[in-house]
């Protein structure tokens, strides 16, 4: 790291206070009552410490590899400090910043709220109920001692190699926010307790044969171990790659498991039955493909489909949805495609199919359509072509917004028509909009 990369301050009340990161020690003067402490590549630094005064302090520390200490005055009525290596809450015992340590009497934590480095194993004490998956990890060792609930993308970190299992730690997805890509190479996993029901092939943790956690090799793909059927929630997420290439041993997919690149690779194998609901997160324009001996799934126009039932499952943002597809499942297009026609063979979009859409996208209708409830998000414009066909409640039910001025009627369209500014089915019934703010989130 250049020297130029190196930098410390202090954010009260707004005002940047700069520091030389060439001083041993920090030290917050008594009276701020509130503070960012914001650090990278201070070397030198080898203790912090906190004022009586101090209300609220936030951490965003990377690569001080020699501080050993941080220490709070014994009258500050929040925080404490434990053996000077770790600052928590003295209300409900909450970690706020421990140095390649956590603290027995912590119940739960986040990876940012944990410095470690290289020289010094990090252990995860039996007490520690559970433990956040937000990075990342910079100890070469991980040492899990109990029974911790610990979300799969807790285990990144461009060091971490191996991870001793002494308990029976819970390994799954706890829905943490995704706090941006990190890395991860091939791990191992050694197994000490014979109650466990993990076990370790190929980089990877196994219950049965349902991949829990997941290596990378070193060009970035995912390493999927030959006897792997389920490809576990977010048992790869977190660590973005160029191509995903699924084994023809691999039944099923679970929500989440992936992140992937922009103009990523993903190539699915002949025995993959079943898939959750975004797969392949943050796909941009990935190139899909599916092994065509396949006989569950086929891809199109990179849309992956469901043969039984003709359902797009999952569709990239450069998708286009081909004709043929009859359905459109629930949170099929993470992002979608800023155009959508919707082709003259469908015939239902599931509730929040476009859930995440942005609020710039244009959707054309050319068919009788049926749609669950908030199926669009949010787009910018509806064009009902000639062929379109909807119930009075499509609008009210299936968009968290929509305007009237934003939806456009095709001239000669035999089912809907307008008056007044209004639009009406053939019957003479009005179709209804929802109210501005009335549609929850």
């Amino acid at each position: 790291m250049n020297e130029k990369d190196c930098y410390g301050y202090l954010l009260i009340d707004e005002k940047r206070i700069d520091l030389n990161p060439r001083d041993r020690s920090l030290i917050v003067e008594d009276g701020v009552k509130e503070c960012d402490i914001v650090l990278k590549g201070w070397k030198s630094l080898q203790k912090i410490h906190l004022p009586a005064s101090l209300m609220e302090v936030h951490f965003a520390i990377e690569d001080c590899p020699n501080l050993k200490e941080v220490g709070v005055a014994a009258s500050n009525p929040i925080y404490e400090s434990i053996e000077g290596r770790a600052l928590i809450l003295k209300a409900d015992h909450r970690l706020v910043l421990g140095l390649n340590y956590i603290p027995a009497m912590v119940a739960g934590a986040g990876a940012s709220a944990i410095l470690t480095s290289e020289e010094a194993d990090l252990i995860l004490p039996p007490t520690l109920e559970w433990i956040e998956g937000d990075g990342p990890l910079n100890c070469r060792r991980l040492i899990i001692e109990g029974d911790t609930l610990i979300n799969p993308l807790f285990f990144r970190g461009k060091n971490l190699q191996e991870v001793i299992i002494k308990g029976h730690p819970r390994i799954e997805d706890t829905g943490v926010s995704y706090y941006g890509p990190l890395t991860r190479g091939k791990l191992l996993f050694s197994i000490l307790n014979n109650d466990c029901p993990y076990r370790y092939e190929d980089g990877a943790l196994l219950e049965g044969n349902r991949v829990l956690v997941g290596s990378f090799a070193e060009d970035g793909r995912p390493i999927i171990p030959s006897s792997a059927e389920i490809i576990g929630r977010a048992a790869y997420a977190g660590v973005e790659c160029s191509s995903v290439s699924i084994p023809d041993g691999v039944k099923e997919i679970e929500s989440q498991a992936f992140s992937v690149k922009h103009q990523a690779t993903i190539s699915i194998g002949k025995g993959l039955a079943k898939i959750g609901r975004n797969p392949f997160r943050f796909a941009r324009s990935a190139l899909l493909n599916v092994d065509k001996d396949n006989p569950y799934f086929y891809s199109d126009s990179n849309c992956l489909i469901r043969k039984a039932d003709q359902t797009v499952v999952f569709g990239c943002p450069d998708s286009k949805i081909p004709e043929g597809v009859k359905r459109i499942a629930s949170y099929a297009f993470p992002v979608p495609p800023a155009e959508i026609e919707l082709p003259s063979s469908l015939e239902a979009v599931e509730s929040f199919a476009f859930r995440s859409a942005p609020s710039s996208y244009r959707v054309t209708i050319n068919s009788r359509i049926i749609a669950g409830k908030h199926a669009f998000g949010r787009p910018v414009s509806i064009v009902l072509n000639k062929e379109a066909d909807i119930p009075l409640d499509f609008f009210q039910s299936s968009f968290r917004i929509i305007h009237k001025e934003d939806v456009y009627l095709s001239l000669g369209n035999p089912n809907i028509f307008t008056k007044d500014g209004r639009l009406f089915n053939k019957q003479g019934e009005e179709i209804a909009f929802p109210i501005y703010g009335s549609c929850p989130e």
